[in-house]
């Protein structure tokens, strides 16, 4: 399979539609003012399991930077090859850098569609 097919398969597994992706650059000046307010409050209840604060540890601040950027290109990207391909490339960075706590690699995302 071509990789524009490939990009395009993982788009329409996710039901990501050109309207979807614009509807999503409409929408992401409205979320990304909360978006710090929620990602506290996300690390706020993940970390009282204290197994996921073991985790977590002292990285909050980079986690919650790296989740930031994440959302952003998500919202923003403006294509659905981006959409599909970039965020791919972050977790496959993420997990190689060892950063996997729950076991989870591309291989078992949709990262690995072909």
């Amino acid at each position: 399979m071509a990789n524009d097919d490939i990009y395009q398969h993982r788009l329409d597994f996710a039901r990501i539609t050109p309207e979807d992706t614009a509807l999503l650059r409409q929408i992401w000046p409205r979320i990304a003012p909360a978006l710090p307010r929620i990602l506290t409050a996300f690390y706020a209840h993940i970390t009282r399991e204290p197994h996921l604060a073991a985790m977590i540890g002292t990285h909050e601040s980079r986690l919650q930077g790296a989740q930031s950027r994440h959302w952003h290109m998500l919202f923003t990207s403006g294509s659905a090859r981006t959409i599909s391909t970039t965020p791919c490339a972050s977790v496959r960075r993420i997990t190689a850098s060892g950063w996997n706590p729950n076991g989870i690699s591309p291989a078992t995302s949709s990262c690995s569609m072909s």
